[in-house]
């Protein structure tokens, strides 16, 4: 008979395995280090992984617990969602790791996933934000990573805002409380470059100019279509701080950073039903969205105390229902917790 008593498999030590790569590293071959030493990470937390979907055992559940909350911290857990948050785990895991060198080739095959899965943008974003600065001249790791994990991940639903949830001022003025909000802007592109990430997916960054007057820093994932220098167009995202660079005047140029996608059809066509969207937003929608962006900045201000987590994972949960506009659904969400609601969310 088959034992069904849970493997418990450990995931190498990180410090211990680097070691011992970098005892027969040399100039020629220190590349290959980093890769092999973040392969290994990796390797270890497949096997890890495979073995929790093999087994139904109850302790089980307190190893993949245990596991989230030293790799992942971002995470709230819930075991009722364990094998969702043990691949939104994963995700993060292979995203850093593939940031610290390796390359495509090197990735391991994923566990099947028990059921259709999807990290969000919300959660992405919250993993890579203690990675994300206001940047002079280059993109802050954090933007980079965010981008990485957006180019094969994000949909136009999950960065299309109306209204936006903050403003060129806000940021400007408190970068660090805006930060993780949605905006959309519309202008001339400045200047654009095309690229891929080192996981394959579609980038571009450049430099818009908006009908206000105001500058963008954009890494756009997903398509830019045909888009070029001096081209109309339409951007949405989520603000990653403030980018200053040097200017062809001489003088230093302020921009507000963003990573997201262009308004463009290719990019629309895997959003849930955005299209249909009346431009002019339904009263109880915008009073949900405030609500939403207030909840999101006070989540900021708590820093890593266990609220801020909990009030980010239902800043998704008030944006899906800013998009039904549904009042009930938004005055029993604010109310389910203990937590002191910002005015904004006083239905």
């Amino acid at each position: 008979m088959l034992s069904t008593e849970a493997p418990k498999p450990v995931l190498p030590e990180p410090a211990s395995e680097r070691a011992a790569v970098e005892a027969t590293a040399t100039p020629a071959n220190a590349r290959g280090v980093v890769a092999a030493t973040a392969s290994l990470v990796a390797v270890g937390a497949v096997v890890y992984a495979v073995a929790w979907f093999r087994s139904d055992s109850g302790g089980v559940v307190e190893h993949q617990r245990a596991f989230v909350a030293e790799n992942c911290p971002s995470i709230q857990w819930h075991d009722s969602q364990a094998t969702t948050l043990l691949h939104d785990c994963y995700a993060i895991l292979e995203a850093k790791r593939l940031d610290a060198g390796a390359t495509q080739a090197d990735r391991p095959a994923q566990p099947a996933p028990a059921h259709e899965y999807k990290l969000t943008a919300t959660l992405a974003f919250a993993e890579f934000r203690g990675s994300m600065i206001d940047a002079y001249g280059e993109d802050s790791k954090g933007a980079e990573q965010f981008a990485s994990w957006g180019a094969l991940n994000m949909e136009w639903s999950d960065v299309f805002v109306a209204p936006d949830e903050t403003t060129f001022a806000r940021v400007q003025k408190d970068p660090s409380e805006e930060r993780g909000l949605r905006m959309c802007s519309s202008g001339d592109i400045i200047e654009i470059h095309a690229g891929r990430t080192m996981t394959g997916g579609q980038i571009a960054r450049g430099l818009l100019n908006s009908d206000a007057g105001h500058l963008y820093r954009f890494i756009a994932v997903k398509s830019s279509g045909d888009l070029g220098e001096r081209s109309r167009a339409t951007l949405c995202g989520f603000v990653v701080g403030t980018y200053d660079y040097p200017n062809s005047g001489g003088g230093t140029g302020h921009a507000v950073a963003v990573v997201g996608m262009f308004d463009l059809p290719e990019n629309r066509r895997s959003a849930r039903k955005i299209d249909s969207v009346d431009p002019t937003p339904n009263p109880a929608s915008a009073k949900i969205s405030t609500c939403c962006a207030a909840m999101h900045r006070l989540a900021g201000t708590l820093g890593t105390d266990p609220d801020a987590l909990r009030l980010t994972a239902m800043t998704r949960q008030c944006n899906d229902i800013a998009a039904t506009a549904d009042i009930n659904k938004a005055r029993d969400l604010v109310t389910s917790v203990s937590i002191h609601m910002p005015n904004e969310c006083q239905f």
